[in-house]
């Protein structure tokens, strides 16, 4: 049963599924803002939201991680983005 309201595309409960994968390399911010980028490079892309697999506590939209991007692991995806017809 859905708990909040859905999405865009009429998705519920997305959260805590997979960790998605962000644009964004991982580092530190340069500044406190609602959207914050990460640097221009790195080694490291970041992941957000947590997953099934992992402790329900960061199971959060603002918990970042760090991940390779060529790293794959069951628990990880992405989210279809971009503008709505």
């Amino acid at each position: 049963m859905a708990q909040k309201a859905p999405n865009a595309w009429g998705l519920y409960d997305m959260l805590g599924i997979v960790w998605e994968w962000c644009s964004d390399w991982y580092g530190e911010y340069k500044e406190e803002k609602n959207d914050p980028t990460g640097p221009a490079s790195g080694v490291s892309k970041v992941l957000r939201g947590g997953s099934w697999f992992i402790n329900p506590g960061v199971v959060r939209v603002s918990f970042r991680y760090g991940y390779e991007p060529s790293g794959r692991y069951k628990s990880i995806g992405f989210r279809c983005g971009g503008e709505l017809p």
